[in-house]
């Protein structure tokens, strides 16, 4: 969104007469893809340089593990960018808090925590869905539980869909109705 900011268009592509969360989704999801190809990339290159077996039959788990992964993150993204929309100048504030919390409590860095905390970082994407993918990079079959991770990643991704709608569309609306949407650029 900051990349429309800066030369004006942003108010453009908001008050287009498609829903403003469609115009956003479509316009940065290529940062989805450019994503998966990185990490896909990168994991092919390590599994050479460290000598991993890396195991053929896992590969299309591990495309999809790395695709629904990546789609749930890219769902609370644009939810936080509604956010950005109301207040743009907590855009960074906001971008780094939920980059430490999930560094430090989705399983990235370390173990998820037990307890109350450990359910609410559940909502976050990746909590759920990282033991799938780390079991398709380890070469482990396809099991009910891998499954179940990957389901419940889905659910956790169209939930912020559901967030981003609620945050795009009131955002844009509320500029609209004060009069701010324009002096946004």
């Amino acid at each position: 969104m900051s990349l429309e900011r800066r030369p004006g268009t942003l108010h453009l592509l908001l008050l287009s007469p498609t829903d403003p969360l469609v115009v956003l989704v479509s316009r940065g999801l290529y940062w989805l893809f450019d994503g998966l190809l990185t990490s896909l990339v990168t994991l092919g290159l390590v599994s050479v340089i460290l000598d991993l077996d890396a195991q053929q039959g896992t590969l299309p788990l591990i495309v999809l593990a790395q695709l629904v992964l990546g789609s749930s993150t890219y769902a609370m993204a644009v939810a936080l960018s509604g956010l950005s929309i109301r207040w743009p100048e907590a855009r960074t504030f906001v971008t780094s808090t939920v980059t430490i919390a999930l560094l430090s409590g989705a399983g990235v860095n370390g173990a998820v925590p037990g307890g109350a905390l450990g359910s609410v970082l559940h909502v976050l994407p990746v909590t759920n869905g990282l033991p799938a993918a780390r079991a398709a990079v380890a070469g482990a079959p396809v099991t009910p539980s891998v499954l179940l991770h990957l389901g419940a990643e889905c659910v956790v991704g169209l939930g912020w869909l559901v967030v981003a709608h609620i945050t795009v569309v009131g955002s844009v609306r509320r500029q609209v109705r004060s009069g701010h949407l324009t002096a946004m650029s």
